[in-house]
């Protein structure tokens, strides 16, 4: 008679494997996870250069289209006067003549710009998110204009920077305002 095999077959895994495999996710998430957070980290600090980049750029443009006035020296027009965050919103973002008037719809007596289509939000420190833009006559205590702004611009030499305190830095330790 012949004699019956028996088979071992293995229903689910032994207690060992288990923890064997949960170490070793253990390990891997001990090396992504951080990774992947500078990475967040890392691409904030690319925006913030290439947001800048852009915004420099802008300013150049205007000053070599106005006789070498860069934006909010002059008054905007319509109320808004100069040396302040609006007019350099204005004169970016919407229509000019020579003279720094804007309008928001370009016409035969504002044939300049716009620049850009907003003014972009920092990305990086605690005033990530905010677009207003504070101008001063030149840069005071990094961080100084307070939480609502996210820019500081000199309005009578065109520098622009993020409105970051000396102490938000990026991962190689250069502040943010130093950009």
């Amino acid at each position: 008679m012949p004699r019956p095999t028996r088979h071992l077959s293995r229903q689910a895994f032994s207690l060992v494997e288990l923890v064997i495999v949960i170490i070793i996710l253990a390990v891997i998430a001990a090396i992504a996870v951080p990774r992947i957070g500078r990475a967040g980290q890392g691409s904030a600090e690319a925006a913030l250069k290439s947001d800048l980049r852009l915004l420099r750029e802008v300013i150049e443009l205007y000053k070599a289209e106005h006789n070498g006035d860069v934006p909010a020296l002059r008054a905007a027009g319509g109320g808004v006067g100069p040396q302040n965050g609006e007019a350099f919103h204005r004169q970016l973002t919407w229509c000019t003549n020579r003279s720094g008037e804007a309008v928001e719809a370009r016409d035969n007596a504002h044939p300049f710009g716009p620049y850009l289509v907003s003014v972009p939000p920092v990305p990086v420190g605690k005033n990530a998110g905010k677009t207003a833009v504070v101008t001063t006559n030149h840069f005071s205590t990094p961080g100084a204009p307070g939480p609502g702004y996210g820019w500081e611009y000199e309005h009578y030499f065109g520098r622009i920077r993020a409105n970051c305190a000396a102490t938000e830095v990026d991962a190689a330790g250069v502040p943010y305002c130093e950009y």
